[in-house]
């Protein structure tokens, strides 16, 4: 009996080795494997496959317009690929991001994503690589700074859509007041000790003369931080490479020399009568909805000279132009679908990013990150040569400028107790 006792006990031993063995083996070989998709993979004629997409509603004051052209896309392609149905939803802008993140948290999140307002999401939970799907042909076709802003290691986490330098608004008139040597800064950038100096003669040439800063913008935080820290990132949710007190110290020079107007509080509200009324000669920061505006109402405001300059940077070394780059995101549910959904998914993604690439260029201004439609964009948009060529000029040799909406940080209020 002892022996007997002694002999099962071996072999339960030995049992749970096998078993622990190969439930490392499992983990390691399946449940900690890359996510993967078989190339080969082709979607069933035979099987009906619902994507689901999440946009925004891109046009304010005109989101029925936009909502017509995105249905009317859904039924182009549901056309062309008669077994793959698509269900959209348009976010809130103010909650779209939290709501992604909430389905990510559940592991059930749309198959796609529209990331205009910029949340830059690189290998996050259940996210797929879209160079799993795409050939090296098809990525030769995408501009290279559209590429290397949803890059990390060797994925590509996103197809680009859109290229949008981050630029500053300024009266060229005011300009032609001071020393600053327009065609240079455009073409080479400029520094703060040039920018200041700019500031002070603009503010000395007239009454109520200045520049106005958003301070209700969070972008401007990110494009001070930008410019006052070479290699500033956002390293992740939570952490930030930057110095603050470097940017707290370039806003209060700017205060010293009293080229905010009087009452600073009040600046966002001030910003664009001051540039109509000719008292501005800088307004910051601007997105592209608010550029598209301002080139339409130029049209009635012939006195005041629309032009774009890059933002200026602290060190004496010229810095490329800040880019963002928008770009749809592609996901898998936590339970899994299957390669020829995810394969279906793309198809419908691919569709969507090209032709709503050129819709929103057409309409906003912005650059396509897709090549093919570059020059269609050059052609079509109607915009002053001068402009088209300076948006083309700065997306071409800019550099991507990346931030976290997912961060919890209140980094965006500090900058409002500075004023």
């Amino acid at each position: 009996m002892k022996k007997i006792k002694q002999i099962l006990l071996i072999l339960l031993v030995m049992i749970l080795i096998v078993a622990i063995s190969g439930g490392v083996n499992f983990y390691l070989n399946f449940a900690n494997q890359e996510f993967t998709i078989d190339p080969e993979i082709k979607i069933n004629p035979n099987q009906v496959y619902e994507v689901t997409y999440w946009d925004y509603p891109l046009y304010f004051g005109k989101e029925k317009e936009y909502k017509s052209f995105l249905e009317e896309k859904i039924i182009e392609f549901e056309r062309k690929y008669p077994n793959i149905k698509v269900n959209y939803k348009l976010l809130s802008p103010s909650k779209g991001r939290s709501q992604l993140k909430e389905q990510l948290d559940l592991g059930t999140p749309p198959d796609i994503y529209n990331a205009i307002w910029g949340t830059r999401l690189t290998g996050s939970k259940l996210q797929i690589p879209v160079n799993l799907l795409l050939e090296d042909q098809a990525i030769k076709q995408y501009c290279d700074l559209g590429i290397e802003s949803f890059k990390n290691k060797k994925n590509i986490w996103g197809l680009p859509q859109f290229l949008m330098p981050q630029v500053w608004v300024a009266n060229k008139k005011n300009l032609e007041k001071t020393n600053l040597k327009v065609a240079k800064v455009q073409r080479e950038g400029w520094n703060w000790r040039e920018f200041n100096k700019v500031a002070r003669e603009i503010n000395d040439s007239g009454r109520e003369k200045c520049i106005i800063f958003n301070a209700d913008n969070e972008q401007l935080l990110v494009q001070l931080l930008a410019a006052a820290n070479e290699d500033f990132i956002v390293a992740g949710e939570n952490s930030f490479n930057y110095d603050l007190n470097l940017v707290f110290q370039l806003l209060k020079d700017l205060r010293t020399q009293k080229v905010f107007p009087r009452s600073e509080k009040k600046m966002a509200k001030k910003m664009l009568p001051y540039f109509w009324q000719k008292k501005a000669g800088f307004i910051a920061p601007v997105n592209f909805w608010l550029l598209d505006s301002l080139y339409q109402q130029q049209q009635r405001y012939p006195e005041v000279e629309l032009t774009l300059l890059p933002i200026p940077t602290y060190s004496d070394i010229n810095e490329l132009t800040p880019v963002k780059v928008t770009g749809l995101l592609l996901f898998r549910q936590q339970e899994y679908q299957g390669d020829d959904h995810t394969k279906a998914v793309y198809k419908f993604a691919q569709f969507m990013n090209q032709k709503q690439s050129i819709y929103i260029a057409k309409n906003l201004k912005v650059i396509p990150a897709y090549l093919p439609l570059q020059s269609k964009w050059d052609r079509e948009v109607e915009l002053k040569l001068e402009l088209k060529k300076l948006l083309l000029n700065y997306s071409q040799q800019g550099k991507y400028l990346d931030y976290n909406y997912f961060s919890n940080s209140n980094l965006d209020l500090l900058i409002k107790e500075q004023y």
